[in-house]
């Protein structure tokens, strides 16, 4: 997915940690919170 996303991936991995931190909306291409492994 870094390949896709590039630096962005970080800053979305903050934005999902933020609003989604428990990753309850995973379906389809999953950005996992900034404080949860890569999976």
């Amino acid at each position: 997915m870094e390949a896709a996303l590039g630096p962005a991936l970080q800053r979305l991995a903050e934005i999902k940690q933020r609003w989604d931190p428990d990753n309850r909306f995973r379906v389809n291409r999953n950005i996992p919170p900034s404080g949860k492994g890569h999976g």
